[in-house]
């Protein structure tokens, strides 16, 4: 073989794997979104990963950590995860956000949803 059909062979070989490595990182990535609009008018998404929500707000984008087994203030079920600053419930399609600078974001609806 020439020099220049073997450089073309091992860049070949070691650009698959990468692809192949590239394509199931992005399907472990894919996430559950939801989006919600509150009382106020605010409207924000939440996607759900496995070990973790990602919301995205007008302010921002913020990871979430999910937390297990607890209750909100007024014995709320369903799901609490948070970031040490923002926390957010939701549960049977209605969702809320607690932030130390804003008063609670009250009960948000769900308004659509995709996977």
């Amino acid at each position: 073989m020439r020099p220049r059909n073997l450089r073309l062979l091992a860049t070949l070989a070691l650009l698959a794997p990468a692809a192949a490595l590239t394509g199931s990182v992005l399907a472990r990535e894919t996430a559950r979104s939801t989006e919600y609009l509150c009382p106020s008018g605010e409207r924000f998404v939440v996607e759900r990963y496995d070990t973790h929500v990602r919301l995205r707000t007008g302010s921002g984008v913020f990871a979430l950590t999910t937390l297990a087994g607890e209750h909100g203030e007024r014995g709320e079920r369903g799901e609490r995860h948070s970031d040490g600053v923002i926390t957010l419930w939701h549960a049977d399609g209605q969702a809320r956000l607690e932030r130390p600078d804003l008063t609670s974001s009250g009960a948000c609806r769900r308004i659509s949803e995709a996977s």
